[in-house]
């Protein structure tokens, strides 16, 4: 007892510590911690807005169900937090303007985080989700100290993210509410500026009421709208938006009132569904030079007064875009052909309108989805490129893309018709085009997929396509700028003289294709016996290597290479006295010429250098060393006609502008390129170069450009690569073209014969191959890259 009494005695000593006093301030404790818990479920924070930070986000009222995410939480719902489709083993959520916070993954995910440029980015990692605090630093995720379990998420974790392997994705919501239509028939429009230089879109999302919304269409724009009536408003998201009538004022108004026609990149109507580009494909849009599209505005035509909607903002035309980095493989655009000045004829069951234009170019595209959009009294819309069928689709069916049969060739230099079909009976009054719902429309919207934009509109009344891609105009101080590169050369020892250069062999446009010599070099004699080895060489100038060779036994003396769009290989031989069509793989398809016979006969060529093809199946030969003219066959094989050329020395190349009819024809020693007819033989103003020294090559870049490679062969030894530009030139038949030149200086060529360029899309660049033919036998191709700066 005494024991006790002295713990009891000293412990009174201390006051507060005695055993009563004990226990009751245990109590106290225990009480101040349930308050202090009860009143942080107050003031926990949801998940960051747009003024957060990623480091201040916690999780909040997140639901789970049976191991999904269901319904609309505070948290996501505040924040805008979307789910986006699986990349490998990882999602991303994304913060954006809104979102309704369901999702079909587990439970047991992982979220990260990283900010950038003001967008906040979350992946989905191996099935786990990070707890409050969770940061990314330097790529590897980390945890404050303080951080705690995500609430109602068990089994959280942490899990580092390798940056490299995250893709980032994020969602943008463009919305215009039907509170802005006072009447029917009004056309509003919004725009949003874009985060990147550049970012892929790789599908949309429309969200609209097909009973107030009629249409919607998304463009691009080169500078920021600015228009001067613009409507503030409350979107249904609860962000403040600037609208503007795009009937009263342009889609992308400036301050000066004008402004240029944008890139169309989606258009919906009549309850159309998601439009997903997949994995490899997407519209590269942003403020880099070359793209020239740093904003994106969604139009929408409204049917009717928003009086008659219960909630009007509930009954806006949406549209969500889904974003990625980085360069897609195929490259989408849109091709609009219209006709917007048509009348048709009451009581009739077949009235058709066309919208037709030549679309410039010696290549081909894919045709990727297509759309076609008219109203009430429209029965079809079909699309024809070069004579032959390419789509066609229900205008009474949802407006959405059809995604086009794989492998359909659209080919450029060739008319691309729409022809829209209707049927009258159920009026007795004439029926306008124009742009309200009782009007008529005739639209063919075509998807385009290459390795390079093909952006453009077709007025089809006047017949003038307007084309929107980079303009590859070689910058005045190139030079002077370092804009010129030397990436790399093909110089091996079996490489021959090289007579021939194609790039994009096989829709690649890495791979270069080089017909040359062997161990052969060009005499006063013809050769008459055929080179034993292989003269085409298929080189992937990306790696550097040599892919494959072919040709062996099939030449005597290999001069001219000519690729048409439907890949098949066009050769000249100047010994033998023949042009050939090979297949892609090399298989002989069509002989033309006298074997081993000079000849000056309609019937004969001499000496040919280059063939020129046409989309409509004639072809033309330029002939060449001893005879001063061009030759046109037709698709068989017949000679037509022969287009002299008088004083030429040498029509050492050829190159032809189906849409103009025009061939131009490289005089060698004359240093002039002539401009004739391809059909009557009639010479516009040739083009004179001879300040450069000699025209070897011809040749065109994807769009149509016209490039001249010159060798000052007897003074300076000079290589000049020249660039035309053209002045006064429309695309309308018979038009007449004038040409200004921009030149530049390609180092280290010494004996140059034949070139070819291809527009370098992701670096705003042009691909420049050369082949010469020297020194001796040998031969090498040397590529260079010619930057565009701010001139594209």
């Amino acid at each position: 007892m005494q024991a006790w009494d002295g713990i009891v005695s000293r412990t009174n000593r201390r006051g507060i510590f005695s055993r009563d006093n004990y226990v009751k301030w245990c109590g106290v404790l225990a009480g101040v911690v349930v308050v202090a818990w009860v009143i942080s479920m107050f003031f926990r924070p949801a998940l960051p807005s747009p003024n957060h930070s990623l480091s201040e986000a916690k999780w909040k009222d997140l639901v789970v169900e049976d191991g999904f995410f269901t319904g609309e939480t505070e948290s996501n719902t505040d924040a805008g937090l979307t789910m986006e489709e699986p990349v490998g083993d990882e999602t991303l959520f994304t913060l954006t303007d809104g979102g309704n916070g369901s999702s079909p993954y587990g439970a047991n995910a992982t979220a990260a985080g990283a900010v950038e440029n003001g967008t906040k980015y979350f992946t989905v990692v191996g099935g786990e989700t990070l707890g409050d605090g969770a940061e990314v630093e330097d790529g590897n995720v980390t945890e404050a100290a303080e951080a705690t379990a995500a609430a109602n998420v068990t089994n959280a974790t942490v899990a580092p993210v390798a940056e490299q392997n995250v893709e980032k994705t994020w969602t943008q919501r463009m919305i215009v509410p039907a509170s802005v239509a006072t009447k029917e028939d009004q056309y509003f429009c919004t725009s949003i500026p874009l985060p990147h230089e550049n970012q892929t879109i790789g599908g949309f999302v429309p969200r609209a009421d097909v009973d107030f919304v009629h249409h919607m269409i998304l463009q691009t724009c080169k500078e920021e709208p600015r228009p001067k009536n613009g409507i503030h408003v409350t979107t249904s998201d609860g962000e403040m938006r600037e609208v503007w009538d795009c009937r009263e004022e342009p889609v992308c108004p400036s301050e000066e009132g004008w402004s240029e026609q944008g890139q169309i990149l989606y258009a919906w109507a009549m309850g159309a569904t998601d439009f997903d580009a997949g994995e490899d494909s997407g519209f590269v849009v942003g403020s880099r030079v070359g793209l020239g599209s740093p904003y994106i505005v969604l139009q929408t035509h409204f049917l009717k007064d928003a009086s008659l909607a219960a909630d009007a903002r509930d009954h806006a035309g949406e549209v969500e875009i889904r974003f990625r980095e980085g360069y897609p493989r195929n490259v989408l655009s849109v091709d609009l052909l219209q006709n917007s000045r048509f009348a048709l004829r009451p009581n009739r069951t077949d009235e058709t309108v066309e919208a037709k234009c030549c679309r410039p170019g010696p290549r081909s595209a894919e045709l990727f989805a297509y759309r076609v959009h008219a109203h009430e009294y429209a029965t079809n819309i079909s699309l024809k490129v070069a004579g032959r069928p390419a789509a066609t689709g229900d205008p009474q069916l949802p407006h959405f893309f059809k995604m086009a049969e794989p492998g359909t060739k659209l080919r450029f230099g060739a008319d691309w018709t729409a022809t829209c079909e209707y049927n009258t009976t159920t009026t007795d009054l004439p029926v306008f085009a124009g742009q309200g719902h009782n009007n008529e429309m005739c639209n063919m919207y075509v998807m385009i997929s290459s390795h390079v934009p093909y952006f453009g509109v077709c007025w089809g009344e006047l017949g003038i396509s307007a084309e929107q891609h980079p303009s590859c105009a070689i910058p005045e101080n190139a030079t002077a700028a370092g804009y010129l590169h030397t990436m790399g050369s093909l110089d091996t020892p079996d490489l021959g003289q090289v007579a021939g250069v194609h790039v994009g062999y096989g829709g690649d446009a890495s791979k270069v294709l080089i017909f040359h010599r062997a161990g052969r070099v060009m005499e006063a004699f013809d050769h008459a016996d055929k080179i034993e080895e292989d003269v085409f060489v298929v080189w992937n100038a990306a790696d550097g290597k040599v892919e494959r060779s072919f040709g062996a036994g099939m030449f005597s003396l290999p001069h001219g290479l000519t690729v048409d769009r439907d890949g098949d290989l066009w050769c000249t031989d100047v010994d033998a006295q023949q042009a050939y069509r090979l297949s892609e793989d090399g298989d002989l398809q069509l002989v033309v010429g006298i074997e081993n016979e000079r000849s000056h006969d309609l019937g004969g060529l001499c000496r040919p250098t280059e063939v020129a093809v046409s989309n409509y199946g004639h072809f033309f030969v330029a002939d060449g060393y001893c005879n001063s003219r061009v030759v046109r066959f037709d698709e068989f094989g017949d000679p037509v006609a022969e287009l002299k050329l008088p004083g030429a020395v040498v029509a050492h190349s050829i190159i032809l502008d189906d849409c103009l009819n025009t061939l131009l024809v490289a005089d060698r020693e004359n240093g002039r390129i002539r401009v004739v007819d391809a059909y009557d033989g009639t010479e516009q103003p040739n083009v004179d170069l001879s300040s450069f020294g000699k025209v070897y090559s011809l040749t065109q870049d994807e769009y149509g450009n016209v490039y001249a490679l010159l060798w000052d062969r007897d003074v300076t030894g000079r290589t000049t690569l020249v660039q035309l530009r053209e002045s006064g030139r429309t695309r309308r038949a018979n038009s007449f073209t004038l040409y200004d030149s921009i030149s530049l200086e390609l180092p280290g060529i010494f004996y140059p014969h034949d070139f070819a360029v291809s527009y370098n899309f992701g670096r705003n660049a042009l691909d420049v191959y050369v082949g010469e033919t020297g020194p001796g036998a040998t031969g090498r191709v040397t590529w260079f890259q010619l930057d565009l700066g701010a001139s594209a």
